[in-house]
């Protein structure tokens, strides 16, 4: 009877088609890199924290047991799933209790998909695994700051420009307290600065030439469309549909 452990091959192989990126959704942690960056380049040392983890047990009293599985089912690579080892850890608690067989095979089957699009599309999995991180979420937040803004993006028809003129200001004082709380990333920093000249340049110009508006508000919307498209391409934020409509590709 064979074993129902997963050979090296069949971990090797989940760890590729996964492309070393942990399935969980929340997590998308790298899970391969060099032990240290100073070192020896020469010498190939690299820390892994990935492991394939059955999505059925392979043993009972195991999480997620399957009893009408063989071990061969068991074993193979379609019964596999490639997580960091916390994930592994945390999926495995009160056997599976938390985490039950269809919510793994949703997440490989989801994760599988984002890999495929981004082999066919040549793009960068980065901000996807940027938005997990404290500045993505700072990003994501910034962005969700600039779409509470309807300034930015409503019929320009219905706008009273006092009243953007106060909302521009606002924005411009949220701003400058995300800039002060960032603390790591530069071009995030980059780009709330950017945020913040653009509601200043707004600002000045209006309010010597109140009679500016109808140019400077087009002009603000055009240019925050390059900082909400560097947050969405760079961090992979989510934008809403106004916020979006300002976005030029």
């Amino acid at each position: 009877m064979r074993i129902p452990d997963f050979t090296a091959h069949t971990k090797q192989v989940l760890a590729q088609q996964s492309a070393m990126i942990c399935n969980n959704p929340s997590c998308s942690t790298v899970t391969i890199g060099p032990v240290d960056t100073n070192a020896d380049p020469n010498q190939a040392f690299v820390e892994k924290i990935g492991e394939a983890a059955h999505i059925r047990a392979a043993r009972p009293g195991e999480a997620r047991f399957d009893e009408t599985m063989t071990n061969e089912q068991r074993a193979a690579p379609a019964n596999g799933i490639w997580l960091c080892s916390s994930c592994h850890t945390m999926i495995d608690k009160n056997e599976g209790v938390a985490y039950p067989t269809e919510t793994l095979v949703e997440w490989k089957r989801d994760h599988a998909t984002f890999i495929r699009s981004l082999l066919l599309t040549h793009l960068s999995p980065l901000a996807k695994l940027r938005l997990h991180t404290q500045e993505g979420l700072a990003a994501q937040f910034m962005l969700d700051t600039l779409e509470n803004h309807g300034a930015l993006y409503q019929d320009m028809s219905l706008e009273n420009y006092d009243h953007v003129g106060e909302s521009i200001a606002l924005l411009r004082s949220e701003l400058q307290q995300i800039n002060k709380e960032l603390r790591i990333d530069a071009n995030l920093k980059r780009i709330v600065r950017n945020g913040i000249k653009i509601c200043r340049d707004t600002m000045n110009c209006t309010s010597t030439d109140p009679g500016a508006w109808p140019f400077a508000l087009p002009l603000l919307r055009r240019r925050m469309g390059q900082v909400v498209d560097q947050l969405c391409t760079r961090y992979g934020c989510t934008p809403g549909a106004g916020i979006s409509s300002i976005v030029i590709r």
